[in-house]
């Protein structure tokens, strides 16, 4: 696995090496009202697991890639998801093939699913994609990319080596570019834009939140100790995820918390065992949508995550679930808000 990426990279990267993926039926939801999420439901078996939308409160949920639901090629959706700012198209990565035999999979490609034309269509240019994070103006996507490959020790055993780079591409497959440098073992993973587009924040090494410029020049480290950073709606807070403070409990617990933009005034919203991961804001900036994952060595052994969606205000109040646990061997995960005029959620009512 590549230390250096995200939890959720992690996570979804092992659940997958126990799998095989293959190509899956695609079904598309039509348009919902208001306020809306997206997320993946995994499943134990590829045509069992599906990107779905429903509504802010879980209800109405519908696919919108996998499932099962009709005999068309398509690659299996799974990683993190990202919208285009008006809310039409859905940009995830995802293989054609097993990933058994390639557990770094180099086989991904970047996929974006066009919700009103009913069509999903692969980036080229983005063999080897994971992470997509879509840039403010809805045309450039940053993404991580990987190599992988095997090498004999001394004493015969073999070892996998692994490098990472991050790229920029437009959502047509034009301007294709790399702007940080190919790194051994460490990785780099892209996680939030900022509202003007001129910051993007990435994980760097196992923990550390950096942000870069487009052109992925260091602007400097943002927060240590710290993973799946992402900028609030109107770029002044920076919701993440970080080991909880001040727990008795033994077990590693992992917590939402916000800071402001500039690093001042962090405080913590959750305070409970287990992993808190993905937080996603609604388009007003008042509540964040995230994961819980309860059993933290369901990460490790990719089954029986126990995973739920959650909804809290951005103080910190009104936490309420929205989707529990589909049952062993399924999670739900990569919970995102869709963008777009009108969608905005609001305040959660206590």
């Amino acid at each position: 696995m590549i230390c250096g990426m995200s939890l959720r990279g992690l996570a979804i990267g092992v659940f997958l090496g126990l799998m095989a993926v293959g190509a899956g039926p695609v079904a598309f939801a039509a348009d919902l009202e208001g306020p809306s999420l997206s997320f993946v439901r995994l499943g134990l078996k590829p045509e069992t697991s599906e990107v779905r939308i429903s509504s802010a409160d879980g209800s109405g949920s519908q696919v919108i890639a996998g499932g099962g639901l009709n005999a068309g090629p398509l690659p299996y959706p799974f990683s993190d998801l990202a919208w285009t700012p008006d809310g039409s198209q859905i940009v995830f990565s995802a293989a054609r093939r097993s990933l058994y035999r390639d557990p770094v999979p180099r086989r991904q490609r970047l996929y974006v699913s066009d919700l009103e034309a009913g069509t999903i269509k692969a980036i080229p240019g983005t063999r080897g994609a994971l992470s997509p994070v879509m840039a403010p103006d809805g045309r450039m996507i940053a993404f991580v990319r990987v190599k992988h490959g095997f090498w004999r020790r001394a004493d015969g055993k073999r070892r996998q080596w692994y490098r990472t780079s991050l790229w920029l591409v437009a959502i047509d497959g034009s301007e294709l570019r790399r702007i940080r440098p190919w790194r051994n073992e460490g990785g780099e993973s892209p996680e939030s834009f900022s509202p003007d587009g001129g910051t993007l924040l990435i994980i760097r090494g196992r923990a550390n939140i950096v942000a870069i410029n487009k052109r992925g020049k260091e602007l400097g480290v943002v927060a240590r100790g710290a993973w799946d950073p992402v900028y609030s709606p109107d770029g002044s807070a920076i919701a993440l995820i970080r080991l909880g403070e001040e727990s008795e409990r033994p077990e590693v617990e992992l917590d939402l918390f916000v800071m402001n933009v500039d690093g001042s005034g962090e405080r913590q919203l959750t305070e409970t065992p287990g992993w808190e991961l993905s937080p996603s804001w609604d388009p007003s900036g008042q509540r964040i949508v995230f994961q819980r994952r309860l059993n933290d060595e369901s990460v490790l052994l990719g089954m029986d995550f126990g995973d739920s969606i959650l909804q809290i205000n951005a103080d910190g109040t009104c936490s309420s679930k929205i989707f529990s646990s589909p049952g062993a061997g399924a999670a739900y995960v990569y919970p995102t808000w869709r963008p777009g005029p009108g969608r905005e959620a609001g305040p959660i009512a206590c």
